[in-house]
């Protein structure tokens, strides 16, 4: 299931991950980061 969540980040943080990551590409790559802190959590993902 996807959920939509909206985050607040400051402007250069946001501008870092545009470039660094690319525009439409930030969701896949903070999912992937917080997937493993989930599962350590208990909250198993897969």
């Amino acid at each position: 299931m996807v959920r939509k969540l909206t985050i607040t980040v400051d402007e250069d943080v946001y501008a870092a991950l545009r470039d660094r990551i690319g525009p439409r590409r930030i969701s896949r790559f903070l999912n992937g980061l917080a997937r493993p802190l989930s599962d350590r959590l208990g909250h198993p993902t897969r």
